[in-house]
């Protein structure tokens, strides 16, 4: 049954560390649903830093162990055999490329841009280099590396039908291995395959690799690529990662993994960071600064959208929770379970409660105990009715009935990054409400709460 309209499948290896902001910049480019298959040895601390993403009714992850080690071609069978029908389009990324589009645009619009017939479109990597960590930064993959190779890399990654991907003969994996960079050579007939450019891609991969690296380098043809979109690959997001790819398997498909620890140890390795950090891109280094700079417009303070799926204090999740009202848009049949949706960890950009369209309508938690609160993440919808929500109060108590109003906005601006209210100093209180202030429904995505209970 179809269920997304764009999807990815991918496989991931030692990625706790970064799948959280991945997930995150593919959710904010408009990708609907990730099938991510983690193949790590012990799958524990990656499903924790996953699992806010593969909750409620409608999860934007749907999360696979692969115990064997190596079994990258298994793992996408597996998706093909399970789920491959769920989705119209589909992709195949790894957790180290990021897809950039023209400013903007999200991935539905971008494929707008095709003509109906089109069934796949490929998209050209770009290299980017450890640009001088020798071990693996703090912080964000897109903040810490700006420094690219200068060539466009022939190697490609699409964005296809899923009907056409589900023509592969599977049961040929001598044929089949490979499909995700080169589907065209995988179906046996003619497929009508473009690059972003909307030029034709059928017989791109034959003479590969030397045959793509001239065409899409021809000087002119690289900038209009480069304008439009290509997929950042940070495959080695430190110098020490040229070793540590051999270290974590050489099983199976990772078995040429081995080059990359060869390259380390080579006597020309100084010359292959110069080639690798030899250009500066800033094209995403400011994704995460722009989603600052909204909340700081807010005047309440840095919120970054991810720092929701990924902190492990919050002590709202799924509390008891009330609202001041329940209508016929209510997602339960009863006050309480309707409120409880602003707990539940679904961080979707859709309304999880709904009150009436009353004066000063509030939803609040019982964190079940008195509380040191340490931040309040205020998460308000990202869809059509996200204008609703504008100006409000956030309010503390401890029994319920006085209450201490720690945030007010009145500016009259719609709400359109995550709140964060964070001091000066710690809250002490069992109980957190939001009051919109006027006439109006109220409904948000989540409302979170961070700190530590007795």
């Amino acid at each position: 049954m179809l269920k997304h309209r764009y999807a990815i499948c991918a496989c991931a290896r030692w990625e706790t560390a970064y799948i959280v902001e991945w997930l995150d910049y593919y959710r904010a480019l408009g990708f609907d649903h990730v099938y991510l298959y983690c193949n790590d040895d012990d799958p524990g601390a990656f499903y924790q830093a996953v699992l806010p993403f593969t909750q409620g009714p409608a999860p934007f992850v749907t999360f696979r162990h692969h115990q064997y080690q190596g079994q990258q071609y298994e793992m996408y069978v597996h998706f093909v055999e399970h789920f491959l029908a769920e989705t119209q389009w589909v992709a195949f990324f790894d957790i180290d490329e990021f897809l950039r589009l023209p400013p903007g645009e999200d991935v539905a619009g971008f494929m707008s841009r095709f003509t109906p017939e089109v069934e796949c479109v490929m998209f050209n990597w770009m290299f980017f280099g450890p640009n001088g960590h020798k071990t693996p930064p703090q912080g964000l993959v897109l903040e810490n590396f700006t420094r690219r190779e200068a060539r466009v890399d022939a190697n490609t990654k699409f964005i296809a039908r899923a009907s056409t991907v589900a023509e592969i003969d599977f049961t040929m994996r001598g044929r089949a291995k490979g499909f995700w960079h080169e589907l065209d050579r995988k179906i046996n007939r003619p497929l009508v395959s473009v690059n972003v450019l909307g030029e034709p891609m059928m017989n791109y991969y034959e003479g590969f690799p030397a045959r793509a690296g001239e065409f899409v380098n021809e000087p002119a043809r690289r900038e209009k690529l480069l304008r439009m979109a290509v997929i950042h690959h940070y495959a080695f997001r430190s110098e020490e990662a040229y070793v540590s790819r051999s270290a974590r398997g050489l099983k199976g498909d990772f078995d040429a993994q081995v080059r990359w620890k060869d390259v380390a140890e080579g006597p020309n390795f100084a010359g292959y960071l110069a080639w690798m950090n030899a250009v500066e891109d800033v094209s995403l280094a400011g994704v995460w600064a722009d989603a600052r700079a909204r909340a700081a417009a807010l005047g309440t303070g840095l919120a970054e959208q991810r720092i929701t799926a990924a902190r492990q204090d919050n002590i709202s999740r799924n509390k008891r929770a009330s609202q001041s009202s329940h209508c016929a848009h209510s997602f339960a049949p009863t006050l309480e379970a309707d409120a409880a949706g602003g707990v539940n960890g679904v961080l979707d950009g859709t309304r999880n409660f709904h009150t009436d369209s009353e004066e000063n309508p509030w939803w609040q938690v019982d964190l079940g105990g008195i509380a040191t609160i340490t931040e309040i993440h205020v998460i308000n919808t990202t869809d059509d009715t996200q204008h609703r929500f504008r100006d409000f109060a956030l309010g503390v108590s401890i029994d319920g009935s006085a209450w201490v109003e720690v945030l007010e906005k009145r500016d009259g601006a719609a709400v359109t990054a995550p709140v964060v209210w964070n001091g000066p100093g710690t809250a002490w209180a069992r109980f957190v409400r939001v009051t919109l202030l006027g006439r109006e429904f109220l409904h948000l995505n989540q409302v979170e709460v961070f700190g530590r209970l007795p």
